[in-house]
This record gives structure tokens, C-alpha cells and sequence, in this order.
């Protein structure tokens, strides 16, 4: 309780204590709590006393009272006021009984206080202004106001809503309710976060247990174990989430590893789903409630075994049956040859387009029919086939074939086959009957049997036969002959010349010769391998847009003036129809040529200025190629005079080596009519002088650019 010393006045100007100076003698001051139980909170109240004297007498009328909480002995922030606010504090009436007061800050006639106060200081001081003057010193609240922290930790209010921290408390059965709010997808924002600084890999993080026996388990590397089941209650489906790839791994060293059992029964349906694997909601595996197996793709496998043990089993097609025709198990099908890609019974003994049987408990069905007249169609396996003993009775191991009832198979008998056209063949019997009709179990596997009564030997014979008749020859034995069945049907016979009988060769890639010595690539390119002391050389055709070919060789001026003549079956393959190219090359000294006359037969070369020399020159000619076949050259016999008389010099007269003239080339087109031709006489001309004469000059051999010919000098 505080003593306080009021003055005469009734103003409090001096402050005594009862030894001197001013005291607190505390009564009590201290925070109220209540009998603790588990779903009650300690009121947060303050109970001060203090007692008021003036001039040693005590005070006991009404006085006007300020109660203040600063975190500082001097100054500081002010924390609370009993009345008022924090910016502008008032007073409370408070009139002693024999000087002593009391106050019950928080409590009904003054502010509450905030409890924060408490959990966030750790020094408290307490302010009392009397009649506008307060009280010196503060007096510090010591540890009684804050066992109010008793109803938090760390600052944090123990609740049962929600709040924005709170101390989770159990109930009166030890149960713990969390009914926060997840703040953010961050693991740190959970309702429940746990990250110690550090852990083995094997230690525990969170776990769950009754009576000691594990049931939930999360360790440090992130592995949940669990004793017991998971369920997904949310709907319409539960889901299981991983944000990066999932591994499912057991132990179980026997019985199943892995279970998926609906808890109530799924109605057997293709529209409800067992299991299902879907790709970002596409669905590419499924197990349907029926037990349907459904993938969208492919499956590929090392080892597949379909079907159950004891059961035979057959691979087959869901196929068209022809409009009106009703089949069943065990009826034997042909192609219907009145409906594109349908089947149908079977009518009549040994037919030959026979498709397969009408499976009675397919493993695999493949296909889907166009029409809603569909039937599943072995097409390999075991299944039961409808026979009679039409034939005969049927043994284990018989071929079987159509039988003249609808839908029905019998023994195959090569006397009963006159060899006239091929039997479809079903299969074989696998069991024996001796009854009318019945069914067995048979091997389907279509084929065809014609019965010639031949020999192996004959009929390699025959394939040697048929072989020649088709222009290719065999010189072989007929026992090894060995031969490939063409797509077209014809033979083609290995290691012998292919005859392809005037047809095309078509779709290849490259043709390459013996040794490779040459080729024709992939790019349509002709070329040559020609050995040199460097190894082997590639050398590639000329080649051209048009149809040409080049002419190449040398000649000799006699007098200024050279004719030169091709060759009768080149002239026979040259377009005489469009002009010839011709390029001329001087190997002496001249006033320069020209050529005065071309065509298809040859042409004249000119010595400008009516020069007559007598050099050596080289030509070549560019012609286009005639089509079709090629036309015999009647030559007229037609000599052209010259202005200059012109001698005939023979290849080892001298020739004149110095002149500032050489190399010259001259090259001019001119279009020759069809009717001119040059001709150059075979043989020489009997009486006649040499003046007379405009001799022949040989032409070269045409030179390919693979294979040129040198021009030998002149001897002198």
C-alpha cells in the first residue's frame, strides 16, 4: 500500500512516505487468477492498493486518480491507462476509506489490458497521478502481473478457434484439435511444421503409436510407413500426388506384392474402370469391371503366354458374315466372293478360298468388323471344327478340307482329288471321328494341296521348264536349282544373267560393275575408276541439258583450206536438223582461221586473208544427238571449187614452226542446207591431177572425255 501526504491546501505538493519518503506498501499487488481448470483462462486484472495521507492525516474524500504502464522508468512508451486513451489519458474517482484505495485495472470501470503487454516486456513500470501530479517514482511491476503469462507461451495464446497463433491444448481425454489455417503451399506454412536443425537419415520425424506398436511413421529422408490403410474419402476421386517420379517398392517375399480390391462390388461394365493409366487425363490403360484389358498403343513383350492353363487357345479376327447369313462356333468360312473383304459358310467339297473357322472361345481377337453381322474367325490355333465322314472316317493327324454340308470339314483324300485345282486347307484333326457329324478339336492352319502324284525331282524339272519358257536359261542341275518367287509371279534365277525381256529396270538406287571399275550413282552421275600411280581416280561424264555428243581430233591445212569429214555412222547418229558447234585450235603459225562451211557430214576450215598455210590444227564438235533410230547417209559425190589451186601434203612434209599467229581459234555457227553436202572422195580420183583434187583429211576416232587421243607430230 502506498502512503501518500497531502498539504494543507488540499494540493498534493509534497510526497512522504512514512519513513521519509514515499513507499509502496503493498497490500497486494498482484494478478487475480482463478481456480485453474482446463476450460476457463485466468481474468487479466491487476489489483493495486494504496492509501492517501495529507499532512500525516489520512485522506478520505474523492479524489481524481490516473493509473499509467510505461516500459521505462523514466520516459518510455506508455503501454496502458485505465481511462481515456494512450494519446490523451483521463482520470477515475476513487474516495479512500481511512486514506487506503483500491483499484482493480482491467476489471469493469477501466480499460482492459492488453496481454501482449506482458508477453512482450520484460519491465514493467507503474505511473499514479493524483490531482494531476503523479507520483515519484514509477514503481516496477514485479513478477506477480506477469503470471498472466501463464495463458501463453512465447507470447502465443493457448485457443481452441482460430486464431492467428495459439498454444493447441488437449482436451480432458489428452486429444489435440488443430483448427488453424494453412498460410501458404510453402512446407513451412502447414498446419503442423516440423524442422529440427538436424537428424540421421533413419530417425523419425513424426510417428504414430498404439500402445508402443508402430502405425504411422514419417523419417528424416521423407519414407512414410504405415502399418495400415490408406483411404480418399474426397470426391468424386480421391488422388494421390507426387511432384516428382514415384516409385512403388514391397518386400513381400511371397503371395502378392501388390493388391488393387474395390471395397464394394463394381458392376461388371466397360464403362467402369478397375485401374486405370492416363497421360494429363488421356487415358492409355484401363481394366474395365468386366475384366477388359484396354490399351491405347502398342505392347511389346520378350515372353507373352495368353490364355489359361487346360484351356486350347486361338488367335482370331472379328470379320463382316454376309448380309442375311447366321454362322456359329465351329462353321467353317470362305470368302464370300460377292461382298468386298466378307465371309461366309462354306457350300460345296474341296473349295479353295477357305478363311478359317468360327471360333468358339477366342484367347486373342484382333479387329473390329464394318458391319453389325459380325463373327469372331480363327485364323490360327486350336479350336472345335465342325466335320462328317464324308471322306471317310477321320484320324488324328488328317488334313482337313471342306465338305459338301454347309459349315462342315472332312478328311483330305488324294484319290478323291483329280488334280484339276488347288484345295483350300483348313487344318488338321486332332482327335479321331467315325460318327455322321459331330465336332473336334483341330489345328486351323489354312493352306492349300493339289495332288499331281509328282516327285520332288519333277517338279524342279518343271521350275527349269517354266524358267526357260520365260527366256531365262539354266545350265544347272534341276536338283540344285534354287529360285525366288517374285511379287509378280515371274522366277528369277540366282548367280545367272538376269533377262529382263525388254522390260524397265526400275527404282534403283545405283547400278556398280564388276569390280567397281565404273558405276552410275545415286545422283544419275556416270563414272569411270581409272588406276593411276596415286591410287584409283574417280572420272565423271560430261553432261548436258540437251542431247549431245562430242567430236574431237586433228587436222591439217593443205594450201589454207581443210575439210573434214566424219565418219559415216557417226553422221548417221547426228540431228542434221539443228547446227553442229565446231571449235578450232591452231597448232602453228597462220593468219588465223574460220570455218566457212558445217553440217551434220563435217565441215571447212578457212585461212583468213586467203592465207595457204599448211599447219596442224585440233577441233572439236558439239552436235545433238538424233532420236530414234539411226539413218543410213547417202553421200553425193560433190566438189566444191576453190579459188586457189591446193596440193596435197603428206604428214611428214615439214611444217613452218615460227609465226606469232598460233593458237588462234575461231568458231562460227552456220547453218547448212540439207541439200549441200561435203563430200570427200573414198578413193582418189583416176585422170585427174592433183590440182584437181581437194583431199580427204582422216578424222580421228571420237574422243571421250575419259580417253583422249594424243596428235603425234609431224616428222620432218
Amino acid at each position: 500500500m502506498q502512503e501518500t501526504h497531502i498539504t494543507d491546501n488540499g494540493n498534493l505538493k509534497a510526497l512522504l512516505l512514512a519513513v521519509g519518503t514515499f513507499v509502496f506498501l503493498v497490500f497486494s499487488v498482484a494478478t487475480i487468477f482463478y481456480q485453474p481448470v482446463s476450460s476457463a483462462a485466468p481474468p487479466v486484472v491487476i489489483t493495486y492498493q494504496g492509501r492517501l495521507l495529507q499532512n500525516g492525516a489520512a485522506v478520505t474524500t474523492t479524489q481524481d486518480m490516473a493509473f499509467e504502464i510505461y516500459d521505462a522508468l523514466l520516459g518510455g512508451n506508455i503501454l496502458y491507462t485505465a481511462s481515456g486513451t494512450l494519446a490523451a489519458t483521463t482520470t477515475v474517482s476513487l474516495t479512500p476509506s481511512s486514506g487506503i484505495f483500491s483499484v482493480n485495472l482491467g476489471d469493469t470501470g477501466t480499460n482492459g489490458i492488453t496481454s501482449t503487454i506482458f508477453s512482450d516486456n520484460q519491465n514493467l513500470y507503474l505511473q499514479v497521478v493524483v490531482g494531476g501530479t503523479a507520483l515519484s517514482p514509477r514503481r516496477q511491476l514485479t513478477s506477480a502481473p506477469f503470471a498472466m503469462n501463464s495463458y501463453y507461451l512465447m507470447g502465443v495464446t493457448a485457443s481452441s478457434s482460430a486464431a492467428s497463433q495459439y498454444i493447441p491444448y488437449s482436451d480432458n481425454y489428452g486429444n489435440f484439435t488443430f483448427s488453424g489455417q494453412a498460410s501458404s503451399t510453402a512446407i513451412d506454412g502447414g498446419l503442423i511444421y516440423i524442422n529440427p536443425t538436424s537428424t540421421d537419415p533413419d530417425e523419425t520425424l513424426f510417428g504414430i503409436a498404439v500402445g508402443g506398436a508402430e502405425r504411422f511413421k514419417i523419417d528424416a529422408n521423407g519414407n512414410v510407413t504405415s502399418t495400415g490403410q490408406f483411404g480418399f474419402s474426397n470426391t468424386p476421386t480421391g488422388t494421390l500426388y507426387f511432384e516428382q517420379s514415384a516409385l512403388f517398392s514391397g518386400d513381400a517375399s511371397a503371395g502378392a506384392a501388390f493388391v488393387f480390391d474395390t471395397r464394394n462390388l463394381l458392376a461388371s461394365s466397360t464403362d467402369n474402370y478397375l485401374f486405370s493409366i492416363r497421360n494429363n487425363g488421356t487415358p492409355f490403360l484401363s481394366v474395365s469391371g468386366n475384366g477388359d484389358l484396354k490399351v491405347d498403343g502398342n505392347i511389346y513383350a520378350s515372353s507373352t503366354v495368353i490364355g489359361t492353363p487346360g484351356n486350347p487357345g486361338d488367335l482370331a479376327e472379328r470379320v463382316d458374315i454376309a448380309p442375311g447369313e447366321v454362322v456359329e462356333p465351329g462353321d467353317v468360312v470362305v470368302i464370300d466372293p460377292d461382298h468386298s473383304d466378307t465371309y461366309t459358310k462354306s457350300v460345296s467339297s474341296h473349295e479353295s478360298a477357305i478363311a478359317g473357322v468360327i471360333s468358339t472361345n477366342p484367347i486373342v481377337v484382333v479387329g473390329f468388323g464394318k458391319t453389325e453381322n459380325t463373327a469372331v474367325m480363327a485364323l490360327t490355333g486350336r479350336v472345335p471344327i465342325k466335320v462328317t465322314t464324308e471322306n471317310g472316317a477321320i484320324h488324328r493327324g488328317d488334313l482337313l478340307v471342306s465338305a459338301s454340308t454347309a459349315g462342315h470339314a472332312m478328311k483330305y483324300d488324294p484319290n478323291q482329288d483329280d488334280g484339276t485345282r488347288v484345295v483350300g486347307v483348313i487344318g488338321m484333326a486332332l482327335d479321331s471321328f467315325d460318327g455322321q457329324s459331330g465336332k473336334i478339336m483341330g489345328l486351323v492352319r489354312t493352306g492349300w494341296v493339289n495332288n499331281r502324284n509328282q516327285t520332288i525331282a519333277s517338279l524342279q524339272q518343271d521350275l527349269v521348264e517354266i524358267a526357260e519358257a520365260q527366256g531365262t536359261g539354266y545350265s544347272g542341275s534341276s536338283s540344285e536349282l534354287d529360285v525366288q518367287q517374285l511379287l509378280n509371279g515371274t522366277i528369277a534365277n540366282i548367280n545367272e544373267n538376269l533377262n529382263l525381256n525388254g522390260h524397265y529396270l526400275l527404282n534403283v538406287a545405283g547400278i556398280y560393275g564388276k569390280n567397281n571399275a565404273w558405276q552410275i550413282d545415286e545422283q544419275g552421275r556416270f563414272i569411270t575408276k581409272v588406276a593411276t600411280a596415286g591410287g584409283t581416280k574417280p572420272l565423271y561424264a560430261i553432261q548436258s541439258e540437251k542431247t549431245e555428243l562430242i567430236l574431237s581430233g586433228s587436222a591439217q591445212l593443205v594450201n589454207g583450206v581443210a575439210i573434214v569429214s566424219f565418219d559415216e555412222n557417226i553422221q548417221g547418229i547426228i540431228d542434221s536438223g539443228k547446227p553442229i558447234k565446231v571449235s578450232v585450235t591452231l597448232n602453228g603459225p597462220a593468219n588465223g582461221v574460220y570455218v566457212s562451211e558445217k553440217n551434220s557430214q563435217g565441215f571447212i576450215v578457212e585461212e583468213l586473208q586467203e592465207g595457204e598455210s599448211n599447219v596442224w590444227f585440233d577441233w572439236v564438235v558439239i552436235a545433238s544427238r538424233r532420236d530414234g533410230p539411226v539413218q543410213e547417209v547417202q553421200l553425193e559425190e560433190v566438189i566444191e571449187e576453190t579459188d586457189t589451186q591446193q596440193d596435197v601434203l603428206d604428214e611428214t612434209d615439214p611444217i613452218q614452226e615460227d609465226g606469232a599467229n598460233e593458237n588462234e581459234i575461231m568458231e562460227e555457227e552456220v547453218t547448212v542446207p540439207e541439200e549441200e553436202s561435203i563430200v570427200v572422195p573414198a578413193e582418189p580420183v583416176e585422170d585427174a591431177t592433183p590440182e584437181e583434187i581437194i583431199p580427204e583429211v582422216p578424222v580421228d576416232d571420237v574422243v571421250t572425255p575419259a580417253e583422249e587421243q594424243p596428235v603425234e607430230d609431224p616428222q620432218p
